[in-house]
């Protein structure tokens, strides 16, 4: 199979779902092997892996049906508006590449002569214009592409001047021409007497006068020419307060390029004209003014439409997209009024266009995991870098434009050399690709899908660097507030200990609590409190817990450590269900218990919270919304996090880092997903 982002796959061809550097296997079948061993191990591990080329391509065995109707098209007399019809991606560079190869190689197709038109889509795409501006700005490039593409020799009558290069030979001879010519002008003027000298005898020195005369004239004329032509003009003269000014030499070719262009097909003999990618700027109207220019020109070249014609008639091929026709209703039918225009839409569709050639899409959502796959096993070095299969359906499923899949591959080509050419023949950078590719690749993945984002990683000012600084802060503040629950807890509980049993003695004392026959010294852990709670479905017990001072020991009730949480956990204004006390404070301590663990942000989105303290629901949905504020539209990117290909280390691959650091850098990244876990004082 063709690995060109404009080689589409024919769905009538059943070897088309197989790639040939598979042994016949379809890429149907997902796999989770990205390198395949065989062919790796006959690589060269120290070679550097072949570049991909994003340009297109033409493949005879997947874009030869479309040129061949395009082919038909352009033949037929009657048809001077044809459509190459497909979305981004499907392979319309690489048919107009392989249909202009051909009718430059067919004898058949001598008399087409094509032209490709491609405007620039940033220059032209401004959301500020009006749509009558960017159709003239689309208008006024089109004209520039056409006229400059013609033999200014050839189009002496344009008033689209266009500056032309001539040689220093070329100019030397001509100057000279010019200077005899001046020369004989001189002579038939002045009426020298050099013939009678030379009757009379004379000697040949006394014939240097023209010899003199001719030098002279030619050095004045060449250095005149040198000066004065094809440089910039002269617009005025200011002297003090007076103002001169020479009249302007503006070209009007906007106001005139009707005729400019008309005088264009007349002179060049172009038949065929090939827009590419005008859907890109959004406006219809376009299509409109090009259709109009269309029968004007074959009107100006008496090239009538029904009548049998001796050479053939101008034509236009659009390359497009079928949903730029839709730019009224934007193909939503809310009322009657809007499906009479959604219908008038269609119709105008097939009414501009004398023959529509469409193209079966080549990659997309559902196969794209496919594609990427054959890309990292045919592409990627050094060997054994793997990539696991989540996150390649992670990507396929987010990104299915095939150039793009392939600057990915690209990138993560050059990424993996770099770092394998910098510590070249070391073992520990070998393992930092393997142990890596993960992270590397999503960060590759990242880079492509967000241009602007990820300049801003330089200045720690991108989302991913906020995102991570939000949920450090979040975790700070999440732990500061479970320190204070539960060192309030151990206040409350000491205080009970004083007043309700008649100890206040001890209550500066040192004693412990036995849980269980599990001592415990620090009455502030989460430990304490969760096996206090505790109970046994199963058998009803519930934990017995024994207060031991010197070599006494005091029984505690069960219930004041669900009194003492209870009226804390309610202070803050979370209302626990009647008759489920136990039930909800032994959740909200099993949550707690999971917030402790949390390393990362993956670990956090896999986490439900809904019974907590209010503050620290206030600050858990507090990220939850920031989160959510920054990738609410970016479906890829929360994927990526959620999974923990991107995670707070994301930084490591943003840069070149030596050798030296390796160790270090291997350190920190090996535990991007196991980082300390926080505890509370």
């Amino acid at each position: 199979m063709s690995t060109d982002p404009d080689s589409p796959q024919e769905v009538s061809d059943p070897e088309a779902s197989k790639q040939p550097d598979q042994d016949g296997k379809s890429i149907d079948k997902k796999s989770d092997d990205v390198a395949n061993p065989p062919a790796q191990e006959k690589q060269n591990p120290n070679a550097s892996s072949e570049l991909i080329v994003l340009s297109p391509h033409y493949d005879e065995k997947h874009h030869g049906l479309y040129v061949e109707k395009l082919e038909q098209a352009v033949r037929n007399p009657k048809v001077r508006n044809i459509a190459l019809n497909g979305g981004y991606g499907t392979g319309k560079s690489s048919v107009i590449q392989g249909l202009v190869e051909k009718i430059h190689s067919s004898k058949e197709l001598k008399k087409i002569r094509p032209i490709t038109i491609s405007l620039p889509t940033i220059q032209i795409a401004d959301d500020s214009d009006s749509e009558g501006n960017r159709t003239d700005r689309i208008q006024r490039d089109i004209v520039k592409q056409l006229l400059y593409r013609s033999n200014p020799r050839k189009m002496r009558g344009s008033q689209y001047h266009r500056i032309t290069h001539v040689t220093a030979t070329q100019r030397a001879t001509v100057c000279f021409i010019v200077a005899a010519i001046l020369t004989s002008i001189f002579w038939l003027l002045a009426k020298p007497n050099w013939h009678w000298h030379w009757s009379q005898g004379g000697s040949l020195w006394g014939y240097w006068q023209p010899a003199v005369v001719q030098t002279i004239l030619w050095g004045l004329t060449f250095y005149i020419d040198w000066i004065w032509v094809n440089k910039p003009a002269l617009k005025g003269l200011q002297l003090g307060p007076a103002k001169l000014e020479l009249e302007k030499n503006d070209s009007s070719y906007f106001d005139k390029y009707l005729n400019e262009i008309i005088y264009y097909f007349e002179v060049s003999g172009t038949n065929l004209v090939i827009f590419e990618d005008l859907d890109r700027f959004d406006n219809p109207y376009i299509f409109d003014a090009l259709h109009e220019l269309n029968e004007l020109i074959n009107i100006s070249l008496g090239q009538e439409r029904f009548t049998e014609q001796k050479h053939p008639s101008v034509k236009f091929l659009y390359t497009t997209r079928d949903s730029i026709f839709e730019h009224k209703t934007k193909g939503i039918l809310e009322d009657n009024n809007a499906r009479y225009s959604h219908q008038l839409e269609i119709e105008n569709r097939t009414k501009f266009f004398d023959v529509i050639v469409p193209i079966i899409p080549f990659s997309t959502s559902r196969n794209a995991y496919e594609y990427l796959t054959q890309l990292l096993n045919d592409h990627v070095f050094p060997a054994r870098i793997e990539t696991e299969q989540k996150l390649r359906e992670i990507v396929g499923s987010e990104v299915s434009d095939y150039r793009l899949l392939k600057n990915i591959v690209s990138e993560f080509q050059i990424f993996t050399e770099r770092i394998s050419v910098s510590w070249d023949g070391n073992s520990e950078a070998k393992d930092f690709l393997r142990d890596h590719a993960n992270y590397l690749f999503a960060f590759v993945v990242y880079k492509n899908t967000h241009l602007i984002d990820y300049e801003k990683l330089q200045t720690e000012d991108s989302n991913i660097d906020k995102i991570n600084k939000d949920f450090l802060n979040m975790r700070e503040n999440i732990r500061k507030k479970i320190e204070e629950l539960f060192n309030q807890l151990a206040h409350d509980f000491r205080l009970w200990i004083a007043r309700e049993n008649s100890l206040r003695e001890i209550y500066m004392q040192h004693y412990t609590l036995s849980v269980n026959d599990e001592s415990f010294d620090d009455f502030a852990t989460i430990e304490l409190w969760s096996k206090a709670l505790s109970f046994d479905s199963s058998t009803g017990m519930r934990p017995k817990i024994s207060l031991i001072y010197s070599d006494k020991r005091f029984l505690i009730d069960n219930d004041i450590f669900v009194h003492l949480m209870q009226t804390r956990i309610e202070d803050t204004g979370l209302i626990l269900s009647y008759n489920r006390e136990v039930y909800d404070l032994q959740k909200i301590i099993s949550t707690i218990n999971s917030i402790m663990e949390i390393s990362n942000i993956s670990s956090f989105l896999s986490l439900e919270y809904s019974m907590l303290p209010t503050e620290m629901q206030q600050i858990l949905d507090g990220f939850i919304n920031s989160f959510k504020e920054k990738f609410n539209h970016d479906t890829i990117t929360q994927k990526l996090i959620q999974q923990n290909y991107i995670n707070e280390n994301f930084y490591i691959y943003s840069s070149i880092f030596t050798q030296g650091a390796l160790a270090s850098i291997t350190s920190t990244a090996a535990n991007a997903n196991t980082p300390p876990a926080m505890r509370t004082a």
